[in-house]
Order: structure tokens, then C-alpha cells, then sequence
């Protein structure tokens, strides 16, 4: 007989503690809800932080894209490095056409390039006039010079777009 009213007891208390601990462990509700207003409040923080946190490192990763090109039109021995970084000042931006003008990889405007594809690392354009009296208008790409017939309009090429 006792060791079934201790069974009984025992079993008693275990719901209670299970009632309990399922209830907030005796906290109120409004404690409860309380505790839930924070926690979201951090988690939205946190999710801020880490918002800021990957914009500043897109930005990085941006700069540091455009310094690698200016570094690959240093090696090309065809073209000064010491020109290239006076007519072609880089503000750490990418630029792309905004127009229809036509790109190409040569001055003689022959080799056509695909104007999606070319992302320049300066919004300084040249307008050196040729010996035939033409105008062939020069931009400095991640990949290279590039040549226009026409002045090409650019506008910033901004991470994510």
C-alpha cells in the first residue's frame, strides 16, 4: 500500500513539474511576452548588423576588384602604367555604357566587344584626334583599354545590379 501511494505521489509530482515547466516555469504571461519583445528586438538588430556588414564588404571586395584591374594594366608593357594612372584617375567605382555606343578591343575600332560584358574601372574617357582627323574616344576596363567611335555614356555600376 505504501508503495502505491508513492507511485501516486510520485507521478503527481512529475505532472507538476511538466505543468510547470511546460507554463513558463511560473512566469506570467506578460513576463513572457516581455521576453519574447527582446528577443525579437535583438534578432532585428542582429539582422541590421549583418545587413551593414555585407554591404561594407561588397564595398571591399568592389574596391578591391577595381585596384586588381588598375594592378593588370601596370603588367601589359604596351601601355605606361604612369599614363594610364595619370589620364585615367580611378575613384574606386565600376562604370558601365549607358548608351548604344559600340566598344572595341582596338583603335582602329575593328574588334568589336561586347558592350555587357565591359565594366570600366574609370570614368575618365580620352579624345585623342587620329592622323585621318577622326576621334576615337578611349576608356580604361578592367581588361584593358577600350575604344569607342563615339563618346560613350557611363553610369555606375553598382554591386548587386
Amino acid at each position: 500500500m505504501m508503495k502505491r501511494t508513492f507511485k501516486k505521489v510520485t507521478l503527481v509530482a512529475l505532472v507538476v513539474v511538466v505543468a510547470l515547466g511546460l507554463s513558463g516555469c511560473g512566469k506570467s504571461k506578460s513576463e513572457l511576452k516581455k521576453e519574447l519583445r527582446e528577443a525579437k528586438t535583438e534578432i532585428e538588430q542582429l539582422e541590421k548588423q549583418l545587413e551593414e556588414q555585407e554591404k561594407e564588404e561588397a564595398e571591399k571586395i568592389s574596391a578591391l576588384e577595381v585596384e586588381n584591374a588598375g594592378l593588370k594594366q601596370q603588367v601589359n608593357p604596351d601601355i605606361p602604367a604612369y599614363y594610364l594612372s595619370i589620364r585615367f584617375k580611378q575613384d574606386g567605382k565600376y562604370y558601365k555604357l549607358s548608351s548604344d555606343v559600340k566598344a572595341y578591343s582596338d583603335p582602329g575600332c575593328e574588334d568589336r566587344l561586347d558592350n555587357t560584358k565591359v565594366r570600366m574601372i574609370s570614368p575618365e574617357i580620352d579624345d585623342p584626334t587620329r592622323e585621318n582627323g577622326y576621334t576615337v574616344y578611349v576608356g580604361l576596363s578592367e581588361d584593358g583599354l577600350v575604344f569607342f567611335s563615339e563618346y560613350p555614356d557611363l553610369i555606375e555600376d553598382k554591386p548587386g545590379q
